[in-house]
């Protein structure tokens, strides 16, 4: 008995493809060149910080805020999007001493959060 798939089983035609994208196009080689000539600090310098607590780590290495506030805005920050702003009182409550318990607990994140306070 033998089984096929759907198709003739042959290669679709790479016509009309452009080559200029993915890994092997020469528009990836231009991007690997730019930031080979610019070093990473090159690529650090034009790409804006990202990410859910960007604008909080920027904040405590200006000295804007303490590490404890910087920890707090995070924990709130990460509350606020996994349950929303209008979550139950409780539950924010609870889900934040979960937060804080494993900041305190996990030696890699006790660690890290004692790192702050060396900013």
């Amino acid at each position: 008995m033998k089984i096929t798939g759907p198709g003739s089983g042959l290669p679709p035609d790479a016509a009309g493809v452009d080559q200029a994208q993915g890994p092997g196009g020469k528009g990836f080689a231009e991007k690997v060149d730019k930031a080979a000539a610019g070093g990473a600090e090159g690529l650090r310098e034009t790409q804006p910080p990202t990410g859910l607590a960007s604008d909080i780590g920027a904040d405590l290495a200006a000295g804007k805020i303490t590490p404890q506030t910087a920890v707090q805005r995070v924990i709130d920050r990460i509350v606020d999007r996994q349950l929303g702003a209008n979550a139950p009182t409780a539950v924010r409550e609870k889900v934040e001493a979960v937060l804080r318990d494993a900041l305190e607990e996990d030696p890699v994140l006790a660690e890290k959060v004692r790192a702050l306070g060396s900013c």
